[in-house]
């Protein structure tokens, strides 16, 4: 199939490094399930996925980057959970899209303004620079 598209799936974190803790529940262990569960759902619909990992191992950014660099993927997804000092007072979602020359994009120059528009005032805004 010429259009099929490689996907890796990153789950944040790992090993050692725990990610965000709350209530006795870490990002990693967070991630890596939802890392699995994703790509069971694109594989079932004919998409190649490649993991950074399967299990609770810890890979360095550089790491990953080679993992990526090496699969030939089009799409590098690097799942994280984020914690807010306050219980129940963070929202929305932070997206990273880059150039392939490494730069990022910014929102508007992806979405469409009037998702861009919805998306500010649903979820607000966190840029990968803040």
């Amino acid at each position: 199939m010429a259009d099929l598209k490689r996907v890796i799936i990153d789950a944040g974190h790992g090993g050692d490094e725990p990610g965000a803790m709350f209530n006795g529940r870490r990002e990693k262990d967070d991630t890596l399930r939802l890392a699995l569960a994703v790509g069971q759902i694109l594989e079932n619909n004919g998409v190649d996925v490649v993991y950074t990992r399967t299990t609770d191992v810890f890979d360095t950014p550089l790491e990953k980057a080679q993992i990526a660099n090496q699969s030939g993927a089009d799409y590098f997804v690097s799942i994280h959970r984020n914690a807010m000092p306050v219980p129940g007072t963070g929202s929305g979602a932070t997206t990273l899209v880059y150039q392939n020359t490494g730069f990022l994009l910014c929102w508007p120059e992806i979405y469409s303004e009037t998702w861009w528009i919805w998306a500010l005032q649903i979820w607000g805004y966190r840029s990968g620079r803040d």
